[in-house]
């Protein structure tokens, strides 16, 4: 960080204090430090130790946590603070420089598989929007005149991926994942074999910084247990299902569980094609709306709305990140698209404009495989089918876009 404010690429006041933040939740409480509250039962999962050792070596996980880790993130941060400059403007250093367009380009190329353009990502991205907003509209027109919704739930779900269904409520997360399983059988292919799933919950020391849900994947050398982390801060009954959904079957879980069973080559396992694993699992949550039972112009409204969401924050990225807008230009595109809060506009351009071609693996991503979908059913005709067109891409595993050819 030293290096790159010698060369004028450092951090904003803004952008540093997000970090600082970030490192305070994490030392916070050291005594209830994460490394030292999960210790004891990360000892127990290890097969074969009989716990002889137990106290010694969790004094001495203690000792290491509270004597070297906290005082390293509070260096951390002390050096940080005194690296802030006041004059450093939050904008995007890939759109500084022609040279830093041609890197946004490359990432954005490399972060989503996608072979397209900047560019053509943009009139993509802004093309399906368009139609995400008038798919919407139509649906909540025909849905609201006829009395099925309620103002209320009008109003929820313009606001975000609003599920209504009832059944949902309270419902236990492996319940759900097991309601998914049975519920895609039709529209996908089934999995060899059945694996084990462990749901954790996010320690409260992380909850302000991580994600709503995460799916770990189990390491390359060994058969272990799946797990799924939930961020109880951030995931709530009306989201639970679709993040599952992403997360679970038929999501990152399942993508995963059914190409290790193809046997892949060992390099396969360890290169990374974020735009087909997380565009995957976008696409699939919006799909996971149609085995809720919902009346089906809502479950249309509601993936047409959550997707409209995403296509607006990839816009904002390649719009940062590539041409250059400033925050303004953020508030203005969002405040065209009905989200008139000021401070939100804000906190989504910070956010953007410090981690480039982050949104856009998700969005790129899932409009690749829904116009492969269109490409295929255009094809095929009255012989497609949805099953063996998701088996397909299963199949050929996380690769470039290109190389998935219908």
């Amino acid at each position: 960080e030293k290096e790159r404010k010698k060369k004028g690429f450092g951090m904003s006041v803004t952008q540093t204090d997000v970090i600082i933040r970030q490192c305070l939740d994490f030392i916070n409480k050291p005594a209830h430090n994460i490394l030292i509250e999960t210790f004891a039962g990360r000892l127990t999962a290890i097969e074969g130790y009989d716990g002889a050792r137990d106290d010694e070596l969790i004094n001495k996980n203690r000792e290491l946590v509270l004597n070297c880790i906290i005082p390293s993130y509070s260096y951390l941060i002390n050096e940080l603070d005194s690296l802030k400059d006041p004059s450093r403007k939050t904008v995007s250093v890939c759109s500084v420089t022609d040279e830093g367009k041609d890197y946004y380009a490359l990432l954005l190329r490399m972060s989503t598989g996608s072979d397209k353009t900047p560019a053509e990502a943009y009139a993509l991205v802004n093309d399906w929007l368009e139609l995400c907003q008038k798919g919407t509209a139509e649906c909540m027109t025909t849905t609201f005149s006829s009395g099925e919704i309620t103002a209320t739930e009008k109003s929820d779900i313009n606001n975000a991926l609003f599920i209504p269904d009832k059944k949902t409520k309270n419902q236990d997360p492996a319940e759900i994942l097991t309601c998914l399983k049975a519920a895609i059988s039709s529209d996908f292919p089934a999995l060899p074999s059945d694996t084990d799933i462990d749901i954790k919950y996010v320690h409260p020391s992380l909850e302000n910084t991580l994600s709503p849900a995460m799916y770990m994947s189990p390491p390359i050398d060994i058969s272990s247990d799946d797990c799924i982390y939930i961020n109880r801060a951030l995931c709530d009954d009306d989201s639970i299902f679709t993040t599952l959904a992403h997360e679970g079957y038929p999501g990152h879980l399942y993508q995963t569980r059914y190409f290790m069973s193809t046997d892949p080559a060992p390099i396969r396992q360890v290169l990374n094609f974020g735009g087909y694993i997380e565009g995957w699992a976008t696409y699939v949550e919006l799909l996971s709306c149609d085995y809720m039972g919902m009346e089906r112009s809502y479950c249309e409204a509601a993936k047409c709305n959550k997707l409209a969401i995403l296509c607006i924050y990839s816009l904002i990225d390649i719009g940062i990140h590539y041409y250059g807008w400033t925050e303004t230009d953020c508030i203005k595109l969002l405040y065209e698209n009905g989200i008139r809060d000021p401070e939100a506009g804000k906190e989504m351009y910070l956010t953007v404009v410090s981690e480039p071609a982050l949104y856009t693996k998700y969005t790129l991503g899932c409009l690749e495989f829904l116009e492969l979908r269109k490409i295929a059913e255009e094809r095929y005709g009255g012989s497609f089918s949805l099953s063996d067109f998701h088996e397909k891409i299963l199949k050929c595993g996380p690769c470039p876009f290109y190389m998935l050819d219908f």
